[in-house]
């Protein structure tokens, strides 16, 4: 089988992981005869122009390869690769294993070598800091152990472009590293020295500051609560080095330590206290820098939703189809139609003592609702703080608590993490379908949500299965000509072409198109948007003139219904010009 080269260069040799990012991949840089990792990424998915992404991927990426720091996995070089259109890295390939695995393959380690691999990492944020780089997502998985003991972080410039690219309303990170004003979607250099009091915590105790909570819970005590002393978890832990890990994790950012140097500097200090210097460390499992390593997220705790709410959502992200990521040049949202809006996810409850509570406090009762006029990520963070009072006074399974926990999931993904948002919708379908039974439709649109942001978190093959086994379901109960059933079959052609079937995702929307022309009517948006589906997929599909002859029938439709100036319109126009090329 032949190798994939990038910019006729870099031979990728090994797939070393993939996630939510992209892939990491072993490769041969075949002009200065190096091995080296390149992490390809995916492609723009959210609401600014491809040009305007792509722009800040090279700027961000040229920032951080600026940065020479032994501490700091270095970039070498950068590109985008003309047959697949995704953006890569290419940087310095170091053996090693990161303080994630270390934690679970050793333990934590002596209290001198935690607070010396914690030096270490504050030597490097220092050093971004200074050339105005924030890391935005620092964790033990981010942090490599070298053989020698030298501690490297890798993937500086990565996050912000992330961040840009997912969603109109971003919140990077990984929740237990998270610090307060990160969960605002704001946060600066203070935000790093957060997640670094984070990371020291769980190298001194084996846990996370705030440990086995669910996601939800987890944001909320992030924002709220303090964590215990991490001496009240292992004995020998010096009183000042507990104060200075609390006092990196102060709520308030002008409360932590002012930067990442004087951080250093305290951490030398009560390295001095220890009596101990770190011992030399090593990393007797060799990986790649950049290998991505699985999440640890906190265990979550379900129950069973009866989802008594009337303003109950439409499946997924809305009834509508996501759009399809188009090729070419004009990837991206600049050249993608828009599908049309959907409702809203479950309202917020107000919580109650009672289970008969009045109407307006009722889940139908949309007023001040998180991310009705909010950022969604506080939305996530007002849908935390409100489950917990609802546990507290209404329990885990009353109506009221169970439909936030469904909103909450869907705020997560809203606010830029498809990964926590799949897990919510994942660990409460097997409780509705106990309680509720299998075809309720609450259930069913819980199993449509889990998939699509299964397929937005990187695994568009889970939401193939998932919306395969719905599809059914969905006929039987809402019937074959229900908006939610047509939505299915959208997401459904498009997710198997994204998992590399698109002559799959061609007959699906082949198929799709009369029934959404007859149902919906030939000048709605979402026959429209199957119109563009079905012609992206086609191109895609190796019938660039099968494309060409789609997009210029659905040209005038768009321009006529949308108007000539509309997004879509002018997506089309530049696929249509694409595939020309190409026929």
């Amino acid at each position: 089988m032949a190798l994939r080269v990038l910019a006729g260069r870099y031979e990728l040799r090994e797939l070393l992981g993939r996630g939510g990012m992209g892939q990491v991949w072993a490769a041969f840089d075949t002009v200065i005869h190096r091995r080296v990792a390149v992490k390809l990424l995916h492609r723009a998915a959210g609401g600014i122009p491809e040009d305007v992404a792509v722009g800040l991927f090279f700027r961000e990426a040229r920032i951080a390869g600026a940065l020479s720091h032994p501490g700091i996995v270095t970039v070498h070089d950068m590109g985008r690769d003309g047959e697949g259109g995704e953006l890569y890295l290419v940087m310095e390939l170091v053996a090693g294993r990161d303080l994630g695995v270390v934690l679970r393959q050793d333990g934590p380690p002596a209290v001198a070598q935690a607070v010396g691999w914690a030096v270490q990492t504050a030597e490097a944020l220092a050093v971004a800091h200074a050339a105005g780089i924030v890391h935005r997502d620092l964790k033990p998985e981010n942090l490599l152990l070298t053989p020698q003991g030298r501690v490297k972080v890798l993937d500086f410039g990565i996050a912000r472009y992330l961040a840009t690219v997912t969603t109109a309303s971003r919140v990077v990170g990984t929740p237990a590293y998270m610090a307060p004003e990160r969960l605002r979607g704001q946060g600066g250099p203070a935000a790093d020295l957060y997640a670094l009091g984070c990371v020291l915590y769980e190298l001194l105790t084996g846990r996370q500051p705030f440990h086995g909570l669910e996601p939800w819970a987890l944001m909320y005590a992030h924002a709220q609560q303090t964590p215990e002393p991490p001496g009240t978890h292992r004995e020998g832990i010096p009183a000042a080095l507990g104060d200075l890990v609390l006092t990196l994790l102060a709520k308030n950012p002008d409360h932590r330590p002012p930067t990442a140097d004087a951080t250093r500097t305290l951490l030398l200090t009560t390295l001095n206290d220890t009596g101990n210097s770190p011992r030399p460390a090593t990393a007797d499992r060799h990986t790649a820098a950049t290998q991505p390593a699985p999440e640890r997220r906190p265990s979550r705790r379900t129950a069973p939703d009866p989802a008594n709410n009337p303003n109950n959502p439409a499946p997924g992200n809305g009834t509508t189809p996501e759009p399809d990521t188009a090729p070419g040049p004009d990837t991206g949202p600049a050249a993608t139609p828009r599908p049309a809006t959907a409702p809203p996810p479950p309202g917020r409850t107000k919580p109650s003592t009672q289970p008969g509570a009045p109407a307006e406090d009722t889940p139908g009762n949309r007023d001040n609702q998180p991310g009705k006029a909010t950022d969604p990520a506080a939305a996530v963070i007002e849908y935390a703080a409100l489950l917990s009072e609802q546990i507290r006074a209404l329990g885990p399974d009353h109506p009221h608590t169970l439909t936030n926990r469904h909103s909450l999931a869907h705020w997560q993904g809203e606010a830029g993490d498809p990964a926590a948002a799949a897990i919510g919708f994942a660990e409460l379908l097997p409780h509705q379908i106990r309680v509720l039974g299998p075809h309720h439709p609450h259930t069913l649109t819980n199993r449509h949500s889990l998939a699509h942001w299964q397929g937005q978190a990187g695994d568009p093959a889970a939401a193939v299965t998932g919306l395969a086994e719905l599809l059914p379901h969905q006929i039987r109960v809402l019937g074959p000509d229900h908006p939610h059933t047509l939505a299915t079959r959208h997401q459904l052609a498009r997710w198997q072409g994204q998992a590399g079937d698109p002559a799959a995702a061609v007959a699906g929307f082949a198929e799709l198109l009369p029934d959404a022309t007859r149902v919906l009517g030939p000048d709605h948006p979402d026959t429209l948007l199957t119109r563009h589906s079905l012609a992206h997929w086609q191109g895609q599909a190796g019938d660039p003139a099968a494309a060409v002859a789609e997009y210029t029938a659905l040209l005038p439709e768009q321009t006529r219904v949308l108007g000539p100036h509309h997004p879509d319109t002018l997506a089309t126009r530049r696929q249509l010009a694409h595939w020309q090329q190409l026929a």
